[in-house]
């Protein structure tokens, strides 16, 4: 995976990231916190 792509996936994961919680409130942070564990512990 290239430093572009990573970034490209970093950028979307946040903004998703910002509509959850905006849209759902806690439950959307804790849906956030659950899917960054999962995605981090994938890209290592």
């Amino acid at each position: 995976m290239n430093l572009d792509m990573g970034f490209v996936i970093t950028a979307a994961a946040v903004a998703i990231a910002v509509i959850f919680v905006f849209t759902y409130g806690s439950v959307g942070l804790w849906i956030t916190a659950l899917f960054s564990g999962v995605r981090v512990s994938i890209f290592n």
